[in-house]
């Protein structure tokens, strides 16, 4: 097993906590220790925090920065924890402006629409959202997207990497 020091990680998406906060023994003492996966556009790398960083607030999607990490390399894996030293900061997700040409919809359920672009990839959209925009009533979407395909559209993408 080898240890290394990193300075940080920037701008990870924490894809999902991987357990909830528990105690585990570190000599011979009680120690709380919280896992979770973060996920950029190049890695993925399990991170565990450590005492009081337990406690941090992130959740699933937040865009995080962590500094002072222990990484530690064992059976051909890496995986990152917090020092004492370590910072987490929640960082606001990056945007980008799209023009998008929506050759298709699906109604995934009573609260959601997945709308097809013309690059086949899939967009999920509150069916509120998508009834103000193309003023109409939530009821009558359906009937809207069908008169109007295909459709460009402006949209802000929050979170892209």
């Amino acid at each position: 097993m080898s240890v290394f020091k990193l300075t940080s990680i920037k701008l990870c998406l924490l894809l999902f906590p991987d357990e909830n906060v528990r105690e585990v023994n570190v000599g011979g003492r009680p120690t709380f220790v919280r896992g979770m996966t973060l996920e950029d556009n190049s890695a993925k790398i399990k991170l565990s925090l450590w005492r009081e960083k337990t406690t941090s607030p992130v959740k699933i999607g937040d865009f995080i920065h962590v500094s002072n990490l222990a990484i530690t390399r064992f059976n051909n894996e890496s995986t990152a924890g917090t020092t004492i030293q370590s910072e987490i900061k929640v960082l606001q997700p990056p945007q980008e402006e799209r023009n998008l040409t929506v050759d298709g919809y699906l109604q995934t359920d009573e609260e959601n629409w997945e709308l097809i672009t013309e690059d086949g990839k899939s967009l999920k959209v509150n069916a509120q959202i998508l009834s103000k925009h193309l003023q109409v009533e939530a009821s009558n979407l359906e009937d809207a997207l069908a008169c109007l395909m295909p459709w460009n559209i402006d949209v802000v993408m929050m979170g892209i990497q």
